[in-house]
């Protein structure tokens, strides 16, 4: 009791029941924003292992294998379904956080540009030319409206020593054809 009356009379003397500066003080310091000072701080890997996977900060492990696309559009219904069934068997079989990541890259024709118009620039044909300008526009139209489908496979074993036969049984199940990506 004899405590709060202190106070009370400290407050009297001031004449300002809360001293506004302390608010705007301690809102201030709380404001501050910590800026990392390197790339180093903010990447969550640390580290690249002997088995080409990437260490992460938490002490788990992330590998990328790019997936090889197929046209499913000339299998026969066999194949279809055996790499249906196999990519299946791979979701089934990992156990451990494994993602599928998409990528609409951008198509590259550039060097196919360049060499349809050296051969403009050189064609003496002139029933060549129309050809020649037909097959740059359609380059000019496929890299303005196409995109390139890229498919990565992330696995993320739990420990180094299970990495490499965790990878190979993977691919293994899989039955694609893989390319690694790191």
């Amino acid at each position: 009791m004899a405590f709060v009356e202190d106070t009370l009379q400290g407050l009297r003397r001031t004449g300002t029941w809360l001293d506004e500066q302390d608010v705007v003080e301690k809102q201030k310091v709380k404001d501050k924003v910590v800026v990392k000072s390197t790339v180093a701080e903010l990447m969550p890997v640390v580290d690249i292992t002997g088995f080409e996977s990437f260490e992460m900060r938490d002490g788990t492990y992330l590998d990328m294998v790019q997936l090889t696309s197929k046209d499913i559009y000339s299998l026969n219904e066999e194949e279809k379904d055996h790499d249906v069934f196999s990519l299946a068997y791979l979701l089934q079989a990992y156990t451990h956080p494994l993602k599928v990541v998409p990528l609409n890259t951008p198509l590259s024709l550039e060097r196919q540009k360049i060499s349809i118009e050296r051969q403009i620039r050189q064609n003496k044909t002139p029933a060549y030319l129309p050809f020649l300008l037909k097959k740059k526009q359609e380059l000019e139209y496929l890299e303005e409206h196409r995109t390139n489908r890229d498919y990565l496979l992330f696995f993320m074993p739990t420990t180094s020593g299970r990495y490499g036969s965790e990878r190979r049984t993977s691919i293994n199940c899989s039955g694609a054809r893989t390319r690694c990506a790191s």
